[in-house]
């Protein structure tokens, strides 16, 4: 795709309203530890929900944006309320958690919409700049090593607290979430693919695929994208947030992964705030 001149303007002024939105919410506070991928990611993944409430989400001008208008177009970036967080007894740790989270997502949506509106590949956003979040991505990791040895207690089976939220003791339940989450990912294990003989692209354009965005598949032009709902063991996850993944390998073989959680995140709206970051996570480990 040839960029316009004036194209590129445009798109930097996008990246500077990302930085204003989301850099110096809160000062750097030492790194904290999250725990070994057990009760302690149960903890903090409850811990984590807590601040859906006072995330809002903003457009490329600024303006506040809200439901399908915060798709219309793919772009939309987050603004967390600190001080609302705080004041309503959500913890220093969490909100400084949640605002590296926001300030990470909020970096992945631009130069995902970047390379979707321009057709210029971006880099992949460095981890190491969000060191809470590599630490998040580690715990839940690590959990996922526990859960492969039967290390984990059962779902379900586990409280989690008591902490304290507006000067209340809260308790919460082992909550899975029916699209998966660090604590209880969905699927915990990465789908079969299967292989097949035959012309690839002709059997996802029947089929109702579509070439995957860019951003979601490393400039892959052989790789394919249909969206699905997803029936799991905690429910159902509404369509098109998982999908299924096709790859064309040659004129005549391909093959197809069914139920996975879709990457193309700037084409629907997310079930819960931090949901692209999961994604992330959840491709980097299946």
């Amino acid at each position: 795709m040839k960029v316009q001149e004036n194209s590129l303007p445009r798109l930097i002024g996008i990246s500077l309203v990302v930085v204003a939105l989301t850099v110096g919410i809160l000062p750097l506070a030492p790194h904290v530890a999250l725990g070994d991928g057990g009760p302690e990611l149960r903890h903090q993944v409850a811990k984590l929900k807590s601040v859906e409430d006072y995330i809002s989400y903003r457009d490329a001008n600024g303006n506040q944006i809200e439901g399908l208008d915060a798709i219309s177009d793919g772009y939309r970036v987050q603004v967390l309320d600190v001080d609302g967080a705080l004041a309503a007894g959500i913890d220093q740790d969490t909100v400084n958690l949640a605002s590296e989270i926001v300030s990470y997502q909020n970096e992945i949506v631009s130069r995902s919409f970047i390379s979707k509106t321009t057709g210029i590949p971006q880099d992949a956003v460095d981890l190491q700049d969000y060191p809470r979040v590599k630490t998040l991505y580690s715990m839940a990791t690590e959990g996922k090593r526990h859960r492969e040895e039967g290390q984990n207690d059962p779902v379900g089976s586990a409280r989690i607290g008591p902490f304290t939220i507006g000067g209340a003791a809260v308790v919460f339940a082992s909550d899975p979430h029916p699209c998966g989450n660090y604590d209880y990912p969905v699927p915990d294990s990465s789908p079969t693919r299967h292989y097949f003989t035959g012309d690839g692209e002709t059997f996802f354009a029947d089929a109702g695929y579509h070439q995957t965005a860019g951003y979601a598949s490393g400039y892959n032009d052989s790789d394919y994208t249909r969206g699905r709902s997803y029936v799991g063991d905690y429910g159902t996850c509404s369509s098109p947030r998982f999908r299924d993944h096709g790859l064309v390998h040659s004129e005549t073989s391909y093959s197809i992964q069914w139920g996975e959680p879709n990457p193309e995140v700037l084409s629907y709206l997310w079930p819960y705030w931090n949901w692209a970051a999961y994604v992330d996570w959840w491709h980097e480990n299946y």
